[in-house]
């Protein structure tokens, strides 16, 4: 009768049911830590995309009142005239997840956004887009755009 007494007022956790919470935690843990740095990819790309459409649209008035993709000498434009022209709204943020690159003639233009650091792993790669308007990825993966 002592020993079921004793055994009633104990407090606690068993080792054994300690490892199995132990356990749980850990496998809910593989499960939910990758599909979050996916979505943290998803939002950083997203993020990209407006910047891209923002250039875009500044090449685009570029154009409407020069009548030129490129300067007055023929030369390109590039990331730097666009951030000079202080269109886009964060490009730190942006700038520390891609790369972006601006290529232009005087009747065309590529932005090209080069993944690095923690968004190389993304399954889109490099996105661009043409003054034609078309949208690509150097992935076979859909829905990126």
């Amino acid at each position: 009768m002592r020993g079921d007494l004793f055994r009633r007022n104990r407090k606690g956790f068993t080792l054994v049911e300690l490892l199995v919470a132990l356990a749980v935690f850990a496998i809910l843990t593989a499960i939910a830590y990758p599909m979050y740095q996916e979505q943290v990819r998803k939002s950083r790309r997203a993020a990209v995309k407006g910047s891209i459409l923002q250039v875009s649209q500044f090449m685009e008035r570029y154009y409407t009142e020069n009548r030129s993709y490129g300067d007055a000498g023929g030369n390109s434009l590039s990331m730097n005239d666009v951030y000079n022209a202080s269109i886009m709204e964060d490009p730190n943020t942006v700038e520390q997840y891609y790369t972006l690159n601006l290529t232009s003639n005087s009747t065309a233009y590529t932005i090209l956004a080069v993944p690095k650091s923690g968004q190389s792993a993304d399954v889109c790669a490099n996105l661009s887009l043409l003054s034609t308007g078309v949208r690509s990825t150097s992935s076979n993966h859909t829905g990126c755009w």
